[in-house]
């Protein structure tokens, strides 16, 4: 039997109150405190018009001191302030002021939220609590930095300009991108209707800014970027109707996906709104929203807001429910706009090319990019590339895969985090995702189990309006990778504040069964020591978790060690040629051998043989040489029609003549196997390279180590939590 909740008693003493009465000095000492702060603004005012006027940027100086007079009054107003950076964070406002020659300002923005929540946490109107998204990101950034440190050095042959900087400026990068949703998770808690705060300003920004983008297309001409408010980076594409447009930011693609966030959140406006006029003006910003969609002409985002549109109503349930049944028709009617059926289309133009139809290159690009991606998990399973990385080795790949098209960037947050991270990255992404869900979703189970005064603190319709957003992020996905983090992970925390703000309003009010359960149900809250236990509770499962990651990331750093010696690699090459045209000069066109990729891939394949490596090594051994701790490896460029020949060991000397006579063994064998083709060894020296020697696999016992510490806190807490509980209420 299902069991409904009704609240105890709603009113409670104000010593059990969630908020402390702002605690402020006399009146004396507020007069003083308000007279220093005028007076500091003032100095600074002046100040600034002094610089400014030696400077001869007059415009400057209005502007200056117009930020620094309301800097303090935005500090006593941390729900502006959010607002604010809410508004900023959509729009891009950053970027956009970096490209008309100011500065962008986005470290600053954090530093100012940060200090507007710590004010208001010392004024009393916030009380920090606790949401697994914490762990959930410290698993996340963890993962990252394990990735990052165990690729420190990228295979030169795949990108000989990588730099070794690159995976921890990344993750520094990720690091200070995950501080926004703590930031504006505590701004979240102010008592009040904050979360709906925020939640119109995302919905008004973007509705704005897609109906800039169609005055742009049918008023404008697109005839300005207006100050990188409204970008057009492509004015025709194929199956579009018009120009796409990205709106604030740099690609259509990237704007789209912003979009759908900001989708279901008007029509949650619409739906919480009292008045007939707001409702329609939020439907109407709704419809604004779904132009701007179209105009992205992004395809991802096009199904995307579809499947928003579908996820939303289920949720709300009704009469918006009932209408799903009508999605069909709505979807076959929507095929028939301008720009969407037509840019749907073009998904029927996958793998058709047969070098006379018109495809679309940017799904040809996606493919090579995604097929590359599937080759560095391939080849890197555990831990990647590194962060950041998967550029700088896309051109290797694209090259040893024979694909003719510009490195791009894999258009696949799935695969980018499995490629750049491994399947440890990819849990850990997958962990972000769902972790976002699931608050969202406890949030919103709490608010219609606990009626009217759970809801007022955590409004069911944004808890809808969170996971369908959150829905088609990860569709949208599928279709790109990650950018716009920041925007993704504010309405990760927007869910969270709802999760705590519904849990916090549900012990306040000690919610237990309905009266028609009878007196022997009993309450759903059994003891006051609950909440600790439940906080305990939490901590065990956090550490426990933590000691999982760090026994993962052990044994990555253990396997990706390499050899503990300084080594040198020598590789020596022959190429495709035709018998009867041996001696040519371009001997790779000689009976169009560039074109027969599958021709070069089994050359190598023969080559990779063991045969050859030993006979190589048996050749050297017999001069005799040491070759102990050599290792032959064999790769073909099928845009070069070469078969390389790689043989890594202690001594550079050893490498070079094990390259050379593997690469003879080998080239002998294959001259006589085909009356058509053949190889010839390319002239020159053996190439060398020299690698450093790897990291001690000896530091992987340090993470070990710490995660048996976590194991063992997580174990003595659990028996001493069985110990003082030794009944235990179901609930």
């Amino acid at each position: 039997m299902t069991r409904s909740v009704a609240p105890a008693d709603v009113s409670r003493p104000a010593a059990e109150s969630s908020v402390r009465p702002p605690t402020g000095g006399s009146g004396a000492g507020a007069r003083v405190g308000a007279l220093a702060a005028a007076v500091a603004c003032l100095v600074l005012g002046v100040a600034v018009l002094a610089g400014t006027a030696v400077l001869g940027l007059p415009l400057l100086a209005p502007a200056a001191a117009l930020a620094l007079l309301a800097v303090p009054l935005l500090l006593v107003r941390p729900v502006a302030v959010l607002v604010l950076a809410t508004v900023a964070e959509f729009a891009n406002l950053s970027t956009v002021a970096a490209g008309n020659g100011l500065p962008g300002g986005e470290t600053a923005a954090l530093v100012f939220s940060a200090l507007a929540a710590l004010l208001a946490w010392r004024r009393g109107q916030i009380r920090p609590g606790w949401s697994p998204l914490v762990v959930v990101f410290l698993l996340y950034l963890l993962a990252q930095t394990v990735s990052a440190l165990a690729n420190q050095t990228i295979d030169p042959s795949l990108t000989p300009a990588a730099e070794s900087e690159t995976n921890l400026t990344a993750v520094l990068e990720t690091a200070k991108a995950l501080l926004w949703p703590l930031v504006a998770g505590l701004l979240l808690l102010i008592p009040g209707r904050v979360p709906e705060a925020m939640a119109r300003a995302i919905a008004l920004t973007l509705a704005l800014l897609a109906a800039v983008t169609m005055v742009q297309e049918f008023a404008l001409g697109n005839a300005t970027s207006l100050a990188g408010l409204s970008n057009v980076p492509l004015v025709a594409d194929v199956g579009g109707a018009t120009a796409r447009h990205a709106g604030p930011q740099g690609d259509a693609n990237f704007w789209g996906r912003v979009l759908v966030l900001g989708l279901p959140f008007a029509l949650s406006l619409a739906q919480m709104a009292r008045r007939t006029g707001a409702r329609l003006g939020w439907l109407t910003a709704a419809a604004t929203i779904c132009g701007g969609i179209v105009m992205t002409g992004s395809r991802g985002a096009l199904l995307a807001a579809f499947l928003v549109g579908l996820v939303w109503a289920l949720l709300a349930g009704g009469r918006w429910a009932k209408a799903v049944l009508f999605a069909p028709v709505a979807a076959a009617l929507a095929l028939f706009v301008p720009g969407v059926g037509s840019r749907l289309a073009t998904l029927s133009l996958l793998g058709t090319s047969d070098g006379l139809e018109v495809v679309d290159p940017s799904l040809e690009g996606r493919l090579a990019a995604q097929r590359v991606a599937f080759e560095v998990l391939v080849d890197h399973p555990v831990l990647g590339v590194g962060p950041g990385n998967f550029l700088a080795v896309t051109e290797g790949y694209l090259s040893r895969l024979g694909l003719d098209t510009l490195p791009l960037a894999p258009h696949n947050q799935y695969l980018e985090a499995a490629a750049e991270g491994g399947l440890l990255g990819l849990t850990a992404w997958l962990l972000v995702l769902g972790g976002g869900f699931l608050v969202a979703l406890r949030a919103r189970l709490l608010a219609r189990a606990g009626g009217p005064a759970v809801a007022r603190e955590a409004p069911l319709p944004l808890s809808n309006a969170v996971l369908a957003a959150l829905a088609g992020w990860a569709v949208a996905s599928v279709f790109l990778h990650l950018a716009t983090f920041r925007s993704f992970l504010l309405v990760v925390a927007l869910g969270a504040a709802l999760d705590i703000r519904a849990r916090r309003r549900v012990a306040e009010l000690r919610l237990q069964p309905h009266p028609e359960q009878g007196a022997d149900a009993g309450p759903l809250t059994a003891s006051s020591t609950r909440a600790g236990a439940r906080r305990g509770r939490w901590l065990r499962y956090t550490a426990a978790a933590l000691a999982g990651l760090l026994v993962l990331g052990a044994a990555a750093l253990w396997n990706a060690a390499g050899p503990q010696q300084r080594t040198w690699s020598a590789s020596s090459s022959m190429q495709l040629v035709s018998v009867d045209e041996g001696r040519s000069d371009s001997p790779a066109y000689d009976l169009d051998t560039l074109s027969r990729t599958g021709l070069v891939r089994t050359l190598a394949g023969i080559v990779a043989s063991p045969r050859f490596a030993d006979e190589g090594l048996a050749r050297v051994a017999a001069y005799p040489v040491d070759v102990e701790g050599v290792t032959v490896e064999v790769t073909g460029s099928v845009q070069s029609a070469l078969v390389v020949v790689t043989a890594t060991g202690p001594n550079p000397d050893v490498a070079r003549f094990v390259a050379e006579e593997t690469r003879a063994a080998a080239s002998t064998f294959l001259n006589d196997i085909s009356p058509l083709y053949g190889v010839r060894n390319v002239a020159g020296a053996p190439v060398v390279e020299e690698h450093p020697p790897s990291y001690d696999r000896r530091w992987a016992l340090v993470p070990l180590g710490v995660a048996a510490l976590l194991a063992g806190v997580a174990l003595v807490s659990a028996v001493r939590a069985r110990r003082r509980e030794p009944g235990r209420v179901l609930r």
